[in-house]
């Protein structure tokens, strides 16, 4: 076999040194203010990709019980599934917490402590539902000044990232997100800001029981990793994988109504079965930008394809999503959506496809190896599998390279931006 070309392809699509990584883990220091008794359950089971990203991040960070050592600082609460809860009992409850427990913690924050009013760019505000605490609807939560000059001046940390310049882009189409509460303190114009940081929907790909070619793509193993392209190619029969809801949501609201048009009439299409059945998994936004079917396809380690225009990606910063992501532009809302581009990038990714399982096919009758690696598909796959790791929350000790670490390295990063009070290696400090 010939393994001429696997080298140039076997590239991280880690952005910054993993000394950075190293650095980050050892001088960010997270200090959790104290909530008294335990929180509620506000979450259903089923939205616990929402309500568990907070208490996954508490426990995988660096702590430190002394304020004063700290780098950044973190607003604890259990507000993660819904600002309006389904039932008028549901409802009781969170506004309950809301008064006996969250705005106490909120008022002492901000009146009773010092850290905020010095390092509000430190401070940690967790929500990872589908558009944030500033463009929920309006209720007496949301309402509260208190509530608006804590949560507000601090960085949300959530799912919603979005660019500021699309922000009212989709008020005309879809007038019910283009309100907003009344921002009465001025510290927000928008749903998501630069301060604010992008995180990874909350998973469980370490937990998953099949193979996802992770060891091989990292460790170079030529032998077999080509030996998984030949099994991917000859199982991965459809192009494309997409099963959800047709809404219309926030990023390009109308893509799904196009996508749904579009794989009615084309066998390649596939909805059956799970991501791992096809070479590419359109990721449109569902109800706010970001979508768990871009997880889905990451985990499966099928090439994503975000309709989601506007969208910001988790650790933009730190990470070459251009490796092992196709990003379409889509043209925004129905009056403006480009059906006629969108279809002729997808026909041309299904030609690429064809393309890849041939030259893979070749491979496995065939002594020389290269035609299948060198296949551009081969290589996105490739920085896909390498690229896994950091988007997975896996908080057993030995995982090393995961969304924590990558948490870590962007609050370091934006902290030296904008003090000078962390220590920061001169090599970190050319990605600032």
């Amino acid at each position: 076999m010939v393994f001429g070309v696997l080298s140039a392809a076997a590239t991280s699509p880690l952005v910054v040194p993993e000394s950075v990584l190293d650095e980050a883990a050892e001088r960010v220091k997270v200090y959790v203010y104290k909530e008294r008794g335990k929180k509620p359950s506000l979450g259903e089971p089923s939205g616990r990709i929402y309500w568990q990203l907070e208490g996954r991040l508490v426990r995988g960070l660096p702590r430190t019980s002394k304020a004063s050592e700290a780098t950044h600082f973190w607003i604890p609460h259990a507000l993660m599934a819904h600002w309006r809860p389904p039932s008028t009992e549901a409802r009781a409850r969170l506004e309950s917490y809301y008064r006996r427990r969250l705005r106490p913690t909120l008022e002492k924050v901000l009146n009773k402590l010092p850290y905020f009013n010095k390092s509000r760019d430190a401070h940690l505000f967790a929500y990872a539902y589908d558009l944030g605490p500033v463009c929920e609807a309006e209720g007496s939560i949301l309402d509260d000044p208190l509530f608006q000059q804590v949560v507000h001046g601090s960085r949300v940390v959530g799912y919603h990232a979005r660019d500021a310049a699309f922000d009212d882009s989709l008020a005309a189409s879809v007038p019910r997100f283009g309100r907003r509460p009344k921002l009465r303190f001025g510290a927000r114009r928008s749903c998501w800001g630069a301060r604010d940081v992008a995180v990874p929907q909350f998973n469980k790909f370490h937990a998953r029981g099949f193979s996802d070619g992770t060891t091989e793509a990292a460790r170079g193993e030529d032998g077999k990793w080509v030996a998984r392209l030949v099994r991917e190619a000859k199982r991965r029969k459809a192009t494309f994988f997409f099963r959800g809801q047709i809404v219309t949501g926030r990023c390009s609201a109308t893509v799904r109504f196009w996508l749904a048009r579009y794989c009615a009439t084309r066998p390649w299409c596939a909805s059956d079965g799970d991501a791992r059945s096809a070479v590419f998994a359109p990721a449109p936004g569902g109800w706010g930008c970001w979508s768990s079917r871009f997880y889905d396809a990451v985990d499966a380690v099928t090439i994503p394809v975000r309709l989601a225009d506007g969208l910001v990606e988790p650790f933009a910063r730190l990470l070459n999503y251009s490796a092992f992501v196709r990003t379409l532009e889509t043209g925004g809302d129905r009056e403006t959506l480009d059906s006629d581009g969108l279809a002729a990038a997808f026909d041309a990714m299904h030609a690429e496809a064809t393309a890849w399982r041939r030259d893979c096919a070749a491979a496995a009758s065939s002594s020389d190896d290269d035609l299948c690696l060198s296949n551009p598909l081969s290589r996105t796959m490739r920085a896909l599998a390498l690229a896994r790791p950091f988007l997975g929350w896996d908080d057993r000790r030995h995982a090393g390279r995961n969304a924590f670490a990558l948490f870590l390295a962007d609050l370091y990063l934006r902290h030296n931006r904008s003090s000078s009070s962390l220590p920061m290696a001169s090599r970190a400090r050319q990605f600032l």
